[in-house]
């Protein structure tokens, strides 16, 4: 094998080795920065309607992955200084937070 040839060996495997370094880095790097989505936190006052109940408006404010159901609801009774026991009335309002990838 001659002198040429192994350079030319050599260049071509530490070219492949920074090809696949970097197509390494890209793919980990695109990975991360789509998904997931960036959720903003907000604030809106609610009325209650006959029936609800933090059960329920978790189900309707909360998103999967950014809160669990307990903390949701532990959040709405520390925002309106009331306890996981209190009765909800209808016509009740109450603070709750939501979030949203919309920036307002």
């Amino acid at each position: 094998m001659t002198r040429a040839r192994k350079h030319v060996i050599v260049i071509t495997g530490v070219i492949l080795i920074s090809f696949f370094i970097l197509l390494g880095s890209s793919i980990r790097a695109f990975a991360s920065s789509g998904y997931p989505e960036e959720y903003h936190k907000y604030y809106t006052c609610i009325t209650l309607e006959g029936g609800d109940t933090l059960w329920n408006l978790a189900d309707d404010y909360m998103i999967d992955g950014v809160m669990s159901r307990q903390d949701f609801m532990k959040e709405v009774c520390k925002l309106n200084h009331i306890s996981e026991d209190t009765v909800l009335r209808s016509g009740d309002s109450l603070a709750i937070a939501y979030y949203s990838t919309d920036i307002k």
